[in-house]
Parts: C-alpha cells; structure tokens; sequence
C-alpha cells in the first residue's frame, strides 16, 4: 500500500510525497501530529507511527523528504478510531472491544487507559484541555480527563482516566421528560414498581427496597387505550444514613479481652442524617450483624462515641457494627470495623540484681515489648509473693480469688478457673500476692523496655517480681512473672599493716579476697569509719577495679576520729550500704634528742654535724630524711640527704645556705613513705663576720694599694673563730677572682699590712674572712676599694741657664686632686734608659725605664716649686722626676719631665782693635746671636779675661747690650791689662751663663818710629823744617797720622800744667 501527501498550497494536483506503508492491509484511517512531522495511521489492531526525514530541521526547496516508520502499537481489537490530543501530548485509539488506548507522544510509551463501555467504540475527540470524549456504538458519550500528578506510563487500566460526567443521549427507545430545567434530555431503562388505582395518590416502597440505578420514579397515568408517553417524574433522593469511621482501639492489653472507646462518624449532612434518630451498638459474629449482641443501650443521635468497658469477654466476636434507626426502623446493612483483639504482654524478662547487699535489690528490670505496643502506654512493676506462701506469713490474709469452681472455699488451689481481685493476681494455674507497687516507666517514642529499682530496694518477704502492660484505659489484670535472683557479694578477710610513721596518720596496703561470686561485681571503695557499719565514713582514694583485690592508702592519711577500714563492693549500678570492715592499729616512730653546732660562720649558711637518737620503735623505719624547714611540721622543707637506718647522724658541709629555714628536721620512712611529723630542732646561725673593714691606700701610686687593713672583730661567736684570712677580690662576694694578703691572722687579730706597690690589678674589693674548725667563711665582708692616686701634674721647668749642659731655674708643679696622704714631694734628676733590662732601674713612667736618680730635694705640700740653681750640671741626666711620698711610702711612678737644655751662647765674637797703642784696645765687637733662646736671654755682657773659659780674672768692659743686638763699640784706650780673650756672655733673668763665646785678643800697634826733624828755622821759638818717621810695622787700621807738638812733663811734676 502507498501513502500519498499533497501540499495544499500547491497549484499543481500531483502528490508532493508518496511512500510504502509498510503494512500489509490498507490503512484505514489517518491522523497528522500537530506539533511535528508525524502521521499516525491504524490498520486491524495496529497504530503505525511514522515520521519525516526532515523532523527536527529545516528543509530546502531541494530537499528530498522521505517517511519512516518510527513506532508500532498493538491494540486489543480492530481500531475504529484515533486521534491525536490538540497539542500533541497523546494519542488515543478506541476499538471494537470498547476498550480506549492513549500513549504517551514523547516516546509513544503507554499512558494509563480506561475502558469507556462493554460497547464498541465509534469516535474519539480530545477537547483543549486534553479531555477526551468518547462516543460508543450504545450512543453514550464519556468524558474522561487525565491527571498528570498521578500519571504512570502503564499499559493497564487505571483509575488516573476518570469518568468526568457521563451524559445518555436520547435514542429511538427513550422517554422523553418534560422536566423544565433538568438538563435531562430522557429517561430509559424503565423498570415496572406497581400501579395504584385512580383515587390513591401515594404507593407504599417497601424497606430495603433495591434503588439499583434507577434515578427516577416515573408516573404514568392509563386510559382503556394506552399508557401515555409523557409521565410525570420525580428524582429519588436517596437517604443514606450509615455512619462511617468506626473504631473500637483495643485497650483492654489481656487475651481474650476488649475495651476501650469505641468512635464513629455520623452520616453525611443531607436527609439522611436529619432522619437518624438513634444508634445501635453491637458486638457480632459478623461484619452483617449476625449472632449480635447488643452493647449498652441506645444512643442518641449526635452521639459518636462510647466506653467499652475493659474486661468485655471477646468470646468469638468478631466485629463492631452500628446501625442507625430513624423513626421507622433500624438499618438493615450496618456501618462496622473488625475487632482486634490488643494482647500486649511483655517477654524475655530479666533482673540481675545489681545492688550487692543481702535482701537488698537494685538493678534494671528489662523485658521484651509486646508484639503490639500500640496501645500500651506504660509499664508498671510490683513486688510478689505466691499466694500460699504469702498466707502463711499473714499477708493477703483479707484477699481472696474468685473461683468458678462450686467448692465455695476462699482459698487458693489449682483452678482452671481463678479470676483475679485487686491485690492478687492469676498467672496460669499460680495465684499471687501482689506485694508493693516499685514504679512505672512510660513508654515513649524510644518504646521504653526496661525500668530502673533504685538500689535499697528491699526484697524480703517478697520473691517475685510482676510487670503489667498499662494502657489509656486500664493495666493488664494478667501480669508476667519473674523469680528475683538477690545477689550478694561481700569481701571477706581484710587485712592492714600501717606503714606511715605518724601518730595520727595512716599509710600501708589494706588487702582483702574477693567475694565468692564476682559476675556483677564492677569495683571496690574503701572507706575509713568510725564503726563496723561505716558509720561516719570518709572515702579512701578513688573507684578501685574488681580484678585489684588491695588498697594503697597513702601515707599521711589523717585518722581524725576512724578506727575501721572499711570495704564496699561495687556493681555497674550502685555501691553496697553493708560493708566488711575492719579495725587498724596507728604505726608511729619518731628520732629524738637532735643536735647541731653550726661551725659554718656564714651568716644564713650551715656547716656542722647533725645528731639525733633513733626511735623506740624503728621496725619499720627503712631510713631518714633530713631536709631544712621553714617550721617544726617540716612546712616548705628542702632536702638535704637520706641517712640508712642505724646511723644516727649527718654531716652537713660548710656553705649549706639558711634561706628562709628556721629548723632541721629528720623524717622517718618506712618501705611506703616518709612520715609528715618530724622530729625538729630550731637552728641557731653561727654569724662571725668582722665588721667595719677599711683600708687607707698610703701607696700613691694608680694602680698599687698599701697601707693598713683593719676591721672590728665579730660581734658573737668569736669563740668559734680560729684565724682571719684577707683577700683582695674582683667581686664583693666570694665568687671572684681573689689573692691573699699576707698569712692568716689569729684570733683577737684586727688588722694586716699591706705592703706598698701591692698590685691592684683587676681587684675590685677587700676581703676579710673568719674561719672556724669547719671551714672558711663563703661570705666575707667587703671592702670597696679606692685606690689612691696622688701624682701631680703639669711639671714644668724653664731652663734660665743659658750654658749648655747647665740648668737653672725653677722646677714647679701643680699638686694632686687627691691630695689627703701626700706629705712630701721628692724631686729627683735621673736618666731615661734605653731598654728595661738596664741595671738601677729606680722607676718607670709610661714605660719607659730611668736609672742614676739625682736628688734635689723634698717639699711639703703647698710648696710646688724647687729652685735648680744656676750651672746645674746636667751631666746625663735626661728628665725630672716628682713623687708624692705618704707616710707609708714614696711613690714609684714619678710625673717625669724631659730636661730641655737651653743653650743660648753668642758665636763668631769679632774684634778688630782700632787703638793703635800698644795695650790697649778699642774698636768695634760683633757676634751672631744665638737662634733659639725661647726668650730667656736679656742681655749680652763682655769681659776682658784670661783664657778663654771664664774665671776669677776676668774684667767686666763696657755696659751690658739688649738682646736681638750683634754690635758694640769697646772705647778707646780700654786697657788691656794682660787680658787674653775677649768674651761675649749671654744672660738670663737668672743668671749669666759660665760659658760665654769668647776670641783671642790681637793688640795692635802702630807706631811710627826712627823721627827726625832737623829744624830748619834758626829763630829762637822757632821751628821749620820737615818732621820725618818711619812706618809701623801693621798699618791695617792705620788712616793718617797726627802730629801735636808737646810739653814734657818734669820728673817732680805730677800732672801737667
């Protein structure tokens, strides 16, 4: 078969597409997608699905589409009809078994279906909102709408497709109604109820007349001709006045026993319920109410509930049923719910007792939950006792069970037949007297299986225990029994040796065994009491584990007013209330009778022997320990050493430190510890310190100290002083470098010399040590030291001698800052050495070494300057020394003072002798100055002397010339005198130098001689003629002659006239 397409916009009448449907029968009928390329057609019993090549895309004008076939779907019958929904979501065929198919379009998956009549179906129409309506060869047309929250892809029928409204189209064969707006087009399916003459105007329908699916009562009116065609109808209201929702929760919790409230929901608002009178309750064999029997009375209507008393024998009902009765009758078909009878007992009860006292119970009672807990809201737990033991002992002597049996007795016996009273219970064939109610435990969302009896709890005279199932409405009357196993677990054989040494104190292991049996037995507790019964008891240490079977009690545990031991037994629940107890002997040994000197002279340091008598009972002492202590208890104590039992002393070493210690304490130790109550001494600090140290460093000298050491001897102990010993130290304490002054002093001694130039050094203090037999004091008293150092300073010495090799002037100084012990000054002269290893070396400055020390002499303070006189010879001597001397001792290292030689003496004197007599001279002398002088020279002086060094014969000539002068003029005639030299002195404001410049004298003479004069004047007084001589020998200063005529002067004459 061919599937032909044409484009209907096309103008041309040729198929636009043709393919093979692949089918073998023709297609009957077709339906197009709306949404795609998709065609669904149907042949017999099968939906072919196909689709276009061109599905999902856009096509060209070139394109080629071709058709496929995508799907196939069997249906129950031959398909009449198919349709797709108007958005595509579905598609539906109906067929000749009536029977209507939808699929789902997005994979073509069954959607729930529906049958829609037993008749064929003739067309199908989906509406816009994908309701679906469907026609039947019977005429009649369903609605079916199609809920997608409950849709499942199912090839069943489902309920998801509901009957929506249901309309019958009027036939050939219906009435037509003559209603005014029904809606109702006619009626059909007339069944026949009955005729009734003309003149009754009403007819009788029975009760329990079947309505079946009629809806009206139709009245026809009847000739002799015809029953007419246009009746007159009425719509049949149906009452309906059943109750709905009945319940009756079983709270009754025994076999075989119902109880509780019992609840329903009255009819539907309509003129049912207005027409329901009253309610009838019963219990029935049957859901139909057969073999009913009736509960209560009467209820009125609005009533919707009523108490089923507990207890109801159930017997064989097997339901509830309600009726309602309205005036006329009461229903036929009652409302009903099964019975179910709630058997709600506990199983698999246990109690392990964990309360280890005798006739005492304690512990978790546990239980298996019913099988049912619905109901049950707690449990409740008594105390019980069979009833025939419990009648020998008086109890439930007023009780009695009743018993179906005809005996008429009141006792107890094996009856089938026991049914219990308050205060008694039936279990099988076993009665019992219900002893104390213990407690309930409720049941909560967790069901609570188990209840907790507070330990204590007493058991005697009772055995049992019984657990009750309770509900809203009432407890059990049928409890479960369970026999009470008591649990006893005591130790036995408690034992004790007390190894804390103190009186009042406790110590030791407490041993006992365990109890015989240890199943529930979790741990011990020791206590200490003050009866067998525990009374007033005090805990020992923690919880102890079941598997430890002692107890260290630690040492120092206080006695107080205890005189047991006693020992509990523990389970996981609680601590037993009886213990085993037993009573303790107090252990005490003390040292006795101690003694110490202490020889260490330290104050607050120890140094001696410690001795003490042992105690009276020392079995078990191990040893001692001494410790220093801030009181006589030991309080704050510091260890000192462990002295073995049988030595009863100790030796402490010197420098052991005080602190904050006030007693020696010696504590006995057993094997388990040392004892808290010592036997004490109060120490008495040997202190034998000297006091007000001091030293005056007479050695002037920076860096050397001496003089004389001396303290004020100990205030207490001296006794115990054996020597002084003094140190010089780089520290105030003996902790620094330190060396000893001298031998050790005896006792009585206060002072020690302290040699001059003793080298200071790094010492930074004086020492003064006491020392006893035991030791030498670890903390002397110190001296700070002050060295004294008094040199002067600023030595200065201007030499006015002006002779070299020649010193004078004066030699001053500035004195010390620390002037205080300084007496004199001593200036010597001395020479620098070359190198250290010279001989004589008397001091050394800075280093450098000086030898050959020439004293010049002392002055006292206050004189600071020495006069050096005039032609001092320096010899070799190259400086200045200055010491300070104190009483003790010159100083070594002087201010020293380089000599600084002035030598300012004229050089190159020159004289020529210009008086031509023969002795005598005149002329000028010249001289170079001397170039370094430092302004000492003032003036220059000459001397006639013979020799050229100075002497006595020596003659002053002409006035002293001012310096920066090189020229004088000697006068004319200056006699020579025998005089040798000319010499030249330079002077100071000191002196005249010894050394002066000097020359050799070269007289000269010149005189003509060999005169002649021949006068050639005749007259009487009268010369003329030429005066003739001949020449001096040296005429170098020779200028002119000079001729004078002269007088001669007679023998007797004494001066010219």
């Amino acid at each position: 078969p061919i599937l032909s397409f044409w484009d209907g916009t096309a103008a041309t009448g040729n198929a636009s597409s043709r393919f093979a449907t692949g089918t073998t029968c023709s297609l009957t009928g077709l339906t197009i997608d709306p949404r795609t390329r998709t065609i669904a057609g149907y042949c017999g019993a099968t939906v072919y699905i196909y689709r276009s090549s061109h599905e999902g895309q856009q096509s060209t004008p070139d394109a080629l589409e071709t058709w496929n076939v995508f799907a196939t779907m069997p249906t129950a019958g031959d398909i009449t009809c198919l349709e797709y929904s108007a958005e595509g979501t579905y598609l539906a065929a109906g067929d000749v078994t009536g029977i209507v198919t939808v699929w789902s379009t997005e994979s073509y998956e069954l959607a729930p279906q529906t049958m829609s009549s037993s008749n064929p179906v003739d067309s199908l129409r989906f509406r816009i909102d994908d309701t679906l309506a469907v026609g039947d060869s019977s005429g009649m047309v369903s609605l079916l709408l199609y809920d997608p929250s409950l849709a499942k892809p199912k090839a069943v029928a489902h309920p998801d497709w509901k009957k929506e409204a249901t309309q019958f189209v009027r036939r050939l064969s219906t009435v037509p109604s003559f209603e005014p707006d029904t809606g109702v087009v006619g009626l059909c399916n007339l069944e026949f109820f009955g005729s009734v003459p003309v003149g009754d105007t009403s007819i009788e329908v029975p009760v329990d007349t079947a309505l079946g699916n009629s809806t009206h009562f139709i009245v026809f009116t009847r000739s002799t001709l015809v029953e007419q065609t246009s009746p007159a109808s009425h719509l049949i209201d149906d009452a309906d006045g059943s109750v709905s929702s009945v319940l009756i929760p079983d709270r009754d919790l025994d076999t075989a026993e119902i109880g509780g409230t019992m609840s329903w929901s009255e009819p539907a608002p309509g003129i049912g319920r207005d027409r329901v009178e009253y309610y009838a309750l019963y219990l029935a064999t049957s859901s139909t109410g057969e073999g009913r029997s009736q509960v209560g009375t009467l209820l009125d209507a609005g009533t919707t509930n009523s108490l089923l008393p507990a207890g109801t024998n159930l017997r064989d009902f097997s339901h509830l049923v309600v009726y309602t009765k309205s005036l006329l009758t009461e229903q036929t078909t009652p409302a009903f719910v099964d019975l179910v009878d709630t058997v709600s007992y506990v199983s698999n009860i246990s109690f392990p007792d964990f309360d280890l006292d005798h006739d005492d119970l304690g512990g978790t009672v546990s239980w298996s939950h019913p099988d049912d807990t619905t109901h049950v809201t707690s449990y409740a737990v008594y105390l019980a006792l069979p009833l025939q033991e419990a009648y020998s002992i008086g109890l439930c002597a007023n009780l009695s069970l009743s018993s179906g049996s005809d005996s008429g007795s009141d006792e107890a016996d094996d009856s089938d037949y026991f049914t219990a009273v308050p205060g008694l219970a039936v279990v099988g064939n076993t009665a019992w007297c219900r002893g104390p109610h213990v407690g309930n435990t409720s049941i909560d969302a967790n069901h609570s299986d188990q209840f907790e009896i507070l330990p204590d709890l007493q058991l005697s005279p009772y055995s049992h225990l019984l657990v009750y199932a309770t509900s809203s409405l009432e407890e059990q009357t049928t409890p479960v029994v369970l026999e009470v196993y008591d649990m006893n677990a005591s130790v036995s054989n408690v034992r004790f040796q007390g190894k804390d040494l103190d009186i009042d104190h406790l110590g030791g292991r407490l041993t006992w065994e365990e109890p015989e049996l240890m199943e529930r037995v979790q741990s011990y507790f020791v206590y200490l009491a003050e009866s067998s019964a525990g009374a007033a008891r005090w805990q020992v240490e923690d919880e102890i584990p079941a598997t430890v079977t002692y107890l260290d009690v630690p040492p120092e545990t206080l006695k107080l007013s205890f005189n047991h031991f006693s020992v509990y037994t523990k389970s996981a629940l609680v601590e037993q209330t009886t213990p085993v107890s037993l009573a303790f002997f107090d252990e005490f040994a003390m040292a006795s009778n101690m003694s110490f000197v202490d020889e260490d002279l330290d104050e607050a340091e120890l140094g001696g022997n410690l001795t003490w008598y042992p105690p009276e009972d020392s079995s078990e002492v191990t040893d001692y320990l001494i410790y220093l202590a801030e009181d006589a208890s030991g309080e704050n104590r510091s260890f000192v050493a462990t002295v073995p039992i049988g030595t009863n002393d100790l030796f402490i070493p010197a420098d052991t430190p005080l602190e904050a210690f006030t007693h020696l304490t010696v504590f006995a130790r057993s094997s388990l510890a040392e004892q808290t109550t010592p036997m004490s001494l109060v120490i008495v600090d040997s202190i034998a310190s000297v006091s007000t140290v001091r030293l005056i460093d007479l050695d002037l000298d920076e860096g050397d100290l001496g003089g004389v050491a001396t303290w004020s001897l100990p205030a207490t102990n001296q006794e115990r002083v054996e020597a002084y010993y003094v140190y010089l130290s780089t520290r105030e304490d003996a902790t620094g470098d330190r060396s000893m002054i001298g031998d050790a002093k005896l006792p009585g001694t206060a002072q020690q010399t302290v040699h001059e130039n003793t080298d200071k050094s790094d010492y930074s203090h004086l020492l003064v040590f006491t020392k006893s037999v035991l030791a030498e004091q670890s903390t002397p008293v110190a001296f700070t030291l002050s060295d004294t150092a008094s040199p002067v300073s600023n030595v200065s010495f201007p030499d006015f001698d002006l002779d070299a090799t020649d010193l004078g002037g004066n030699l001053t100084w500035l004195p010390p800052d620390e002037l205080t012990y300084v007496e004199y000054y001593h200036v010597y002269m001395a020479i620098a050495a070359e190198d250290s290893d010279v001989a004589n070396v008397t001091s050394d400055v800075d280093g450098v070494p000086f030898t050959d020390r020439l004293y010049l002499g002392a002055l006292v303070p206050g004189d600071e300057l020495l006069v050096v006189p005039p032609e001092t010879p320096l010899a070799n001597y190259t400086h200045y020394l200055v010491y300070t001397s104190s009483s003790l001792a010159e100083q070594t290292t002087p201010v020293s003072l380089r000599i600084e030689d002035i030598n300012a003496s004229a050089s190159a004197v020159s004289f020529v002798d210009q008086d031509l007599d023969e002795g005598e001279l005149g002329g000028n002398v010249t001289w170079v100055e001397p170039t370094d002088h430092e302004g000492r020279l003032e003036v220059y002086r000459m001397y006639l002397h013979q020799g050229p060094l100075a002497g006595a014969d020596r003659e002053k000539i002409e006035e002293d010339v001012a310096v920066d002068t090189d020229l004088t003029a000697m006068a004319p005639d200056t006699r020579q005198s025998g005089y040798s030299h000319l010499a030249v002195y330079t002077v100071s404001s000191l002196v005249e130098q010894t050394t002066p410049a000097s020359m050799l004298l070269d007289d000269t003479v010149s005189r003509p001689f060999n005169l002649s004069f021949p006068d050639l004047d005749l007259d009487l007084g009268q010369l003329g003629g030429d005066l003739s001589w001949a020449e001096p020998e040296d005429t170098s200063q020779v200028t002119h002659y000079v001729v004078y005529f002269a007088e001669e002067l007679g023998a007797n004459d004494t001066a010219c006239v």
